[in-house]
């Protein structure tokens, strides 16, 4: 019995050791608290702190929620194997529900919602741009300035924004000569 233990200790250990490769620039590094895979459906499902990262230093994308729907592009074979729908570059959108949060680092800017929609390039729309709409509660905050509305649209191609409401968007636009 003793020895089944220690063979099972050492694989836990080897287990823990395993490398994972480091993500590619483009990569979409996705984590959570449970994830589940449908192959049926080819989506998965993010629950508890999911997290969803991209790119590095001013290039780096976060977009974080209590859940992720994440839905991958649909391969030409339909006889694809498992590892090769799941890859970052073949995710064709994420729904990020509950607390959302996008952060861009590079721009200075955080928006927070209650839900973000993030499509991928070469995702549904044959234009190919690379969006996040988010919906609900919408604060969006770069550098000093603040926006708040319903629904915000974050070309990331561009980095063109656009803050829209039912009643009216809320701003705060700083003076860079006012003083702290």
């Amino acid at each position: 019995m003793n020895y089944f233990r220690f063979l099972f200790l050492v694989f836990l250990v080897n287990a823990s050791l395993a490398e994972t490769p480091p993500p590619e620039s483009e990569d979409i590094v996705i984590n959570g608290d449970s994830i589940a895979y449908d192959t049926n459906n080819n989506t998965s499902t993010v629950i508890g702190n999911a997290r969803a990262e991209r790119g590095a230093g001013d290039q780096k994308h976060i977009l974080t929620a209590n859940r992720f729907d994440v839905h991958f592009k649909k391969s030409i074979e339909q006889n694809s194997s498992e590892s090769e729908s799941m890859g970052g570059s073949d995710i064709e959108k994420i729904e990020a529900t509950g607390d959302a949060i996008l952060i861009k680092a590079g721009d200075k800017l955080t928006v927070k919602a209650d839900y973000c929609f993030y499509r991928a390039k070469d995702g549904m729309d044959p234009s190919g741009i690379e969006f996040i709409e988010c919906q609900g509660n919408v604060k969006l905050n770069k550098d000093k300035n603040y926006l708040e509305g319903d629904k915000a649209v974050i070309n990331m191609d561009t980095g063109v924004y656009n803050v829209t409401s039912n009643k009216r968007v809320r701003g705060i636009l700083s003076s860079s000569t006012r003083k702290a």
